[in-house]
Order: structure tokens, then C-alpha cells, then sequence
């Protein structure tokens, strides 16, 4: 079965990004661990506005950033998230094998928009010991820098993610 493998969930701060330069594209950085496949991730996030859907990859590490090389990426669509914080699950169509000990990124990958953006929460005292923290402008194009904090997040390993999708329930459901 799935079982959670990291988390960070101290929250007492705010990371603003996909508002204004140079806070576009955020990461987070984490170390499994086991040696298992990645089933899915929970974000802490909220939304301020209408911005457009996030793009989450799981990337590898190029000296101490997140890499180009994507091990699998999801949509996060925007709907799913309120404008208040809560957990959100991305489920990865491939489920990658991760090696326990081995650094690997979250990274969000937004469009900017100064009235519709995005806000993940974080613990600004950098209680995370696995990892770090980093912000681009592109991520695909500009050098990362670090964040003063470490974001909330969790990994599950191991066996398959379950899930219903484009169901129209016009009775009773049970699971």
C-alpha cells in the first residue's frame, strides 16, 4: 500500500509566487527515505484570485538546484484549490522510483499574474532538515535562488494511487 515517506508541515509564514518578479516558479527539495516508487504528493497551498493551473514536477538535483531532467510531471488544476490553505493531492501517472537518500524536487511551475497568483505555506525557521527551499524566475531558463524557509509538503510511496475520475453520480455512492 501507499505509505507517507516525508513531510513538513510546520506552518508560520507565507510564500507568495506567480505574483511578481523574481518569486515565479518555487521548489522544494526532499530526500525519500525508502527506495520506492513516488505515488503522490500533498501541497499546502491556496490561491488568491483566479491564477491559471500549476504545472508540478518531480525533478532531480543539479548540485544543490532543481534539474531540467523530469522524472514526471501532473497538473494541478485550480479548481481543486480554495482561497483558503489546505492539503492538495497530485497523483503522477507514472509513479517514478526514487532511491532512498537521494535528492529529489518538488517544483511548481506557474505563469505571473500580479492579480491572480498563488500562495504555499511554509516554516520560515528552516526546520527541514532533507532539504531546502528555492525560487526561479523561469525555471526552465534562470538560475534558482534560496528561500528563507522550507515549504509544507508530504511524499507517499509504494503501491498504486486510487482514484475516481470523470464520474457522474446521480444516486447513492459508497467506497
Amino acid at each position: 500500500g501507499i505509505s507517507q515517506d516525508q513531510s513538513y508541515v510546520i506552518y508560520n509564514a507565507d510564500q507568495i509566487f506567480a505574483k511578481d518578479n523574481p518569486i515565479i516558479d518555487l521548489a522544494q527539495s526532499f530526500q525519500p527515505a525508502t527506495s520506492s516508487s513516488l505515488t503522490k504528493i500533498s501541497l499546502y497551498l491556496k490561491k488568491v484570485g483566479n491564477p491559471d493551473d500549476i504545472n508540478v514536477r518531480i525533478v532531480t538535483d543539479n548540485s544543490g538546484s532543481p534539474s531540467k531532467a523530469t522524472l514526471d510531471s501532473a497538473t494541478l488544476h485550480k479548481n481543486l484549490i480554495g482561497t483558503a490553505f489546505g492539503w492538495v493531492d497530485v497523483v503522477f501517472s507514472s509513479s517514478p522510483n526514487l532511491t532512498q537518500g537521494q535528492t529529489y524536487w518538488l517544483l511548481l511551475n506557474v505563469s505571473r499574474d500580479s492579480n491572480d497568483y498563488w500562495v504555499w505555506g511554509k516554516d520560515q525557521n528552516q526546520g527541514y532538515i532533507y532539504g531546502q527551499a528555492k525560487y526561479s524566475q523561469d525555471w526552465n531558463d534562470d538560475p534558482w535562488f534560496g528561500l528563507t524557509g522550507d515549504l509544507n509538503f508530504k511524499t507517499f510511496m509504494g503501491g498504486q494511487a486510487t482514484f475516481l475520475d470523470n464520474v457522474n453520480v446521480l444516486g447513492d455512492a459508497h467506497a
